[in-house]
Formats: C-alpha cells, sequence, structure tokens
C-alpha cells in the first residue's frame, strides 16, 4: 500500500481540511496490510486519479481490521500535485471527512 507520510503535499491538504495524518514517517511510504491495520485509522481516504473499478477499496474493505475504518475516496487528477487548484482540493477533502460524522480531531490516514 502507497500511504501519505509527512513532510508531503497530501499531507498538508490533510492538515488544511482539518484532518491529522497517523503515518509519523515522513514521504511517501510503501506499507504492508500489517503495518496499514496497526495505525488504526478511524478514517481511510483511497486517493485516486480517475475512476477505477472498484478493486482497490473492495480490498482495503476486506482487510482484518481491528475496527473498521470508514472509506472515502478523494477523486481527481489535482489530489496528486500542487497546483492553483489546491483550494478545490482542501475543500473535497473537508467535505469527505465531515461527511464521514467524525470530530475532526482524530487522525486520519489517505
Amino acid at each position: 500500500f502507497g500511504l501519505v507520510g509527512r513532510e508531503t503535499y497530501l499531507d498538508e491538504v490533510m492538515t488544511a481540511a482539518g484532518g491529522r495524518n497517523l503515518v509519523r514517517r515522513p514521504g511517501w511510504i510503501d506499507a504492508g496490510v500489517e503495518e496499514l491495520i496497526s495505525l488504526e485509522p478511524p478514517v481511510v481516504v483511497l486517493v485516486l486519479a480517475s475512476v477505477d473499478d472498484g478493486r482497490r477499496l473492495a480490498m482495503l474493505r476486506s482487510l482484518p481490521w481491528k475496527t473498521t475504518p470508514r472509506f472515502e475516496v478523494l477523486l481527481g487528477p489535482d489530489s496528486f500535485e500542487p497546483s492553483s487548484r489546491i483550494p478545490q482540493v482542501v475543500d473535497r477533502l473537508r467535505e469527505l471527512l465531515v461527511g464521514s460524522s467524525l470530530d475532526l480531531t482524530p487522525e486520519v490516514t489517505p
């Protein structure tokens, strides 16, 4: 799995949207199932550049979570690189987090 670590564009977007990242290491992280589920996130945000066939989300849902998180999808190519559209990406992520019925103070994992 590709996790968004600290000091990345998406980590900054998540903070601007009111979330907090459970991943402590900096950069983009390749992680196994054990590392991902050990984070025990209340929300997992799957970031996709374009619509897929749903296999990625289904795979995430099928993992042996101790407590099953809420799954959200942040869709769009603007989600992957800084641009003048950052405010729109922040707004979309904020809507997902608010729509998850969570207090935005808990940490979330993209």
